[in-house]
């Protein structure tokens, strides 16, 4: 969570996301997420975290600077 914030189970939930591709040819490089805020109110992500994970370990983790999702709307993470 953010900077001590609190927010109710829900309010910020993964709506989509597409995995690296073990095929031949992968997408390597265009793996995404995706978040929505739920709520009625502005969520800051700051210091928020994601971790990528190996089938045997969490390899990277990407920690949120002050990004806010306004109400309804989405957040694309990715690269």
């Amino acid at each position: 969570g953010g900077t001590g914030s609190a927010f109710p189970a829900g309010s910020v939930i993964i709506n989509e996301f597409l995995p690296d591709s073990s095929a031949a040819g992968g997408d390597k490089g265009h793996e995404w997420i995706e978040f929505v805020n739920t709520t009625a109110g502005d969520i800051d992500l700051l210091d928020w975290s994601v971790e990528r994970a190996t089938s045997s370990s969490f390899s990277t983790r990407y920690t949120f600077d002050a990004v806010t999702i306004s109400p309804g709307t989405h957040l694309v993470l990715g690269g």
